[in-house]
C-alpha cells in the first residue's frame, strides 16, 4: 500500500496528503496549496481523461474525485485513492461520458499483492503492482546480461592465463 506522509506535521497520513487532525485546522491558503499538489499528483505520469478516454495535453488535464465526490465525503477531499485524472469537460456532473460510480465500484476488486481494492489485470493485480514487477524483472535480466558477459571475460581471462604460465600478474 501507497502510505504518504502529512504535508502539515510530517506525520503518516496514508493515502491521504493530510492526516485527520491536520485536516481540521486547515487555513484557507493551506487548502489552496494541497488541493493543488492532489490534482498534480493525480495527473502526474498521463496524459489520459478517465472518463471519455481521450488524449489531452497534460495542462489540460485536472484531478476529479471519483468515485466520492467532495460532497459525498469530505474526508477523501485529499486521498489519492479517490481521484482520476479528467479533462475540463468531464468534470462536472452533467457529463454525457461521465462513468457510473456504483458501476466502477462494482468492478474493482482487491488486488492479490498489494491489497487495494483497485481496477486489475487478469493476473489480478494492479497497474502498479505490475509496473513494479516489471521493473524488479527488467532489472533482473539485466543483471543476468551482467554476470553473462562477467562469465566470457573471466573464461578467455583464464584461458589465457592457462596458455602463458610465466608471465605475471
Amino acid at each position: 500500500m501507497i502510505t504518504n506522509n502529512c504535508d502539515i506535521c510530517g506525520r503518516e497520513s496514508g493515502t491521504s496528503l493530510v492526516c485527520p487532525s491536520c485536516r481540521v485546522r486547515l487555513s484557507p491558503s493551506q487548502i489552496l496549496r494541497i488541493r493543488s499538489i492532489w490534482h498534480g499528483k493525480i495527473t502526474e505520469g498521463t496524459n489520459e481523461c478517465f472518463h471519455c478516454e481521450h488524449t489531452f495535453p497534460e495542462d489540460e488535464l485536472c484531478g476529479d474525485h471519483f468515485p466520492y465526490t467532495v460532497g459525498r465525503r469530505k474526508d477523501l477531499e485529499f486521498d489519492l485513492r479517490n481521484g482520476v485524472p479528467c479533462c475540463k469537460g468531464c468534470n462536472n456532473s452533467g457529463s454525457k461520458n461521465r462513468k457510473n460510480p456504483n458501476d466502477y465500484m462494482k468492478r474493482l476488486i482487491m488486488c492479490c499483492e498489494c491489497g487495494e481494492r483497485r481496477m486489475v489485470t487478469c493476473n489480478l493485480t494492479c497497474s502498479w503492482c505490475d509496473e513494479k514487477r516489471q521493473r524488479i524483472e527488467k532489472s533482473d535480466e539485466m543483471k543476468k546480461i551482467f554476470d553473462k558477459a562477467h562469465a566470457k571475460r573471466m573464461k578467455r581471462y583464464y584461458r589465457w592465463k592457462l596458455l602463458n604460465p610465466t608471465i605475471n600478474e
